[in-house]
């Protein structure tokens, strides 16, 4: 197993005047931090906001995931249009709400923030309102993104969708007999040592969620079902599973070298094997799964206004999203379709979005940020989860 998560990496963010609560920041966690990245500092020399060189481009200030950058380069956009990327690589959410908080409002441009974390960020007052007139590609975007829950709040857009997925059950059909459809299908005694799961809070806990509730809105958990679910964490993390693994590129690795048979998966799992990959397999548990939708936002009081927009405009463009599908990311607008091969067409269900989230349980929210009264915070889980990296 992996070491559990030095305590040094959680940080307590300041309560913003806007009224975001207080909650830590946890590396590594998310489902993205498979590539390379730089953990956002405390302060704001760290982050990157001090003195910018002289350039004679329009030096646009990038917080996010790596690779979806390159996607808005495709064909060499940037330079065409007289713009660089000053990109800082991040490995969770929480590390873009960090670096706003800690200098960045003023100073960044565009961030990546996955839908569901984007009532944290609302909350204190992190994101530019959007003028969907300066985006005219966004009317190319699958109607079923256009209104993804977290994107605009009172009728004002303050996030594009940019991709989406899933982390389903996902198997290798040569050495898996039949179609596992349960999430405690992981619990099988011929999959014991042959399966893994990544360090990832959300798809760890969700999914494990789902099978100790049976039910796909788990992002509304009481103390009795989290408990549960750090439980049958701990007695798959202790009698199933051969390993923890840091990353999805890890856990694809491991399906490519037949270490693993069997894990909660993400769907370009199944392609980054490259000429190892295997017969991979995927499907929604009964129980449900969770899913994503990948955003471009733009901060408030962003210095780079106009080239801000021509940037989240680009990155709805055809070229651009097809680009994301080389990752094997679902791409989000009608007219990217065409330009993807067979295989990424397969890879996801375009011709019928809307079933494929209704299959899932609906669209993945986050835990609460403040308590309720019922149901855990965020924080409460991240507590959940420290248990299950100590055990």
């Amino acid at each position: 197993m992996t070491a559990e998560r030095n305590r040094a990496n959680d940080r307590i963010l300041p309560k913003a005047g806007s009224g975001l609560v207080h909650f830590r920041v946890p590396v590594p966690m998310t489902r993205r931090s498979f590539g390379k990245g730089m953990l956002a500092a405390g302060a704001a020399g760290a982050l990157g906001f001090g003195a910018r060189p002289a350039a004679a481009a329009t030096e646009v200030r990038y917080n996010g995931w790596q690779g979806l950058d390159a996607s808005v380069d495709a064909g060499g956009w940037l330079a065409k249009n007289d713009i660089t990327l000053q990109a800082t690589y991040i490995n969770s959410n929480e590390e873009i709400i960090a670096a706003a908080q800690a200098g960045g409002i003023g100073q960044m441009d565009i961030v990546t923030p996955d839908a569901y974390f984007l009532p944290a960020y609302l909350a204190g007052d992190l994101l530019q309102e959007l003028d969907l007139s300066r985006i005219p590609n966004f009317a190319n975007v699958f109607p079923q993104f256009q209104n993804s829950p977290g994107i605009s709040k009172d009728g004002k857009y303050f996030a594009l969708p940019n991709y989406w997925g899933s982390c389903p059950l996902m198997w290798n059909a040569d050495l898996v007999q039949g179609t596992p459809d349960s999430w405690h299908d992981l619990f099988r005694p011929e999959f014991k040592g042959k399966t893994a799961i990544v360090e990832d809070v959300i798809a760890a806990t969700m999914s494990f969620a789902m099978a100790a509730t049976g039910r796909s809105d788990v992002y509304n958990l009481t103390q009795e079902e989290l408990d549960k679910t750090i439980d049958l964490l701990i007695k798959f993390k202790k009698e199933q599973a051969l390993t923890i693994a840091p990353s999805w590129g890890d856990l694809a690795s491991m399906f490519a070298n037949e270490e693993i048979v069997i894990a909660i998966g993400w769907e370009p799992c199944s392609i980054w094997g490259g000429a190892d990959a295997k017969n991979i397999k995927w499907a929604v548990p009964k129980e449900g799964a969770i899913n994503f939708v990948g955003c471009f936002a733009m901060v408030r009081d962003a210095p780079n206004v106009d080239a801000d927009y021509l940037i989240l405009n680009q990155s709805l463009a055809p070229e651009a999203q097809a680009a994301n599908a080389n990752e094997a990311f679902g791409v989000i607008t009608a007219d990217a379709v065409p330009l993807l091969t067979p295989e990424q067409q397969a890879l996801y269900p375009y011709g019928d979005i809307p079933s494929y989230f209704e299959a899932s349980g609906g669209a993945t929210r986050l835990y609460p940020i403040e308590s309720d009264g019922t149901h855990v915070t965020y924080d409460q889980v991240l507590d959940g989860w420290e248990k299950f990296q100590r055990a």
